[in-house]
């Protein structure tokens, strides 16, 4: 994109958005279509091979890797800082170990 403008241009890409339920067996990711619940499953991560890593602290948000047995890349959920109460109890729901 540098190159076509001359420099004069930057390109920012913003993650996709989701909703996430959690259950006692997996964590499931829905489409967030325009601040409402999509139709379609985006993914589903068992919740048996999830590894949380600790909630951090950013300038402007807060974020948290989980990575799953078998995925080359942890998932990062994060979070605005006015959300922190928000942010503070999803990690520990998603830290938690799974309950049978």
């Amino acid at each position: 994109m540098g190159l076509v403008t001359g420099g004069m241009a930057t390109v920012a890409v913003k993650p996709a958005a989701y909703f996430f339920v959690l259950t006692n067996h997996r964590l499931i990711l829905l489409g967030n279509h325009n601040g409402r619940v999509g139709q379609r499953v985006e993914g589903v991560l068992p919740r048996a091979q999830m590894h949380a890593g600790p909630l951090r602290t950013h300038l402007l948000t807060m974020s948290m890797d989980v990575s799953v047995d078998g995925a080359p890349a942890p998932y990062r959920f994060s979070w605005g800082r006015a959300q922190g109460a928000l942010a503070r109890q999803a990690a520990a729901a998603i830290a938690a170990p799974m309950v049978m």
